[in-house]
């Protein structure tokens, strides 16, 4: 069963742009694609924990996972969609697949998380990959 979700996710994955470049023709803004797809990614998260009785946030968490979802998520949805419609779907996936290696740096100047070997592997391996899919 765990191969099947693997596969719908990455066939689900692999529609935002085109589902996004249909929306941008209907005269949906980037901002607005990415607001309900963020609504609906929500509403699904919030199905899917209630159902699995996985919903609890601890109150001290509350603030910073509402934080979280306001500024990190609305940021990624909404830069997403906009480098959609600015640089089309392969730039935005390029900028996409390298948020690991952004995420892993980010970590090392602003959180002060020690980078190691394997954290350095990854981040060359993400660019590495990324730097293929243009040879491609």
């Amino acid at each position: 069963m765990g191969y099947l979700y693997l596969l719908l996710a990455a066939f689900l994955w692999g529609l935002i742009g085109p589902v996004s470049r249909l929306a941008f023709q209907e005269g949906l803004t980037p901002l607005a694609v990415a607001f309900f797809r963020a609504g609906i990614a929500w509403v699904f998260f919030g199905l899917h924990a209630l159902l699995l009785r996985q919903v609890r946030v601890e109150r001290r968490d509350a603030l910073p996972l509402l934080l979280f979802g306001l500024v990190g998520v609305s940021l990624f949805y909404g830069s997403y969609q906009l480098a959609v419609v600015y640089g089309g779907a392969a730039l935005a996936s390029v900028l996409l697949y390298t948020a690991p290696a952004w995420v892993a740096l980010l970590s090392l100047v602003v959180l002060k998380e020690p980078l190691d070997r394997t954290g350095l592997l990854a981040v060359a391996l993400t660019l590495l990959g990324v730097g293929l899919m243009g040879v491609g």
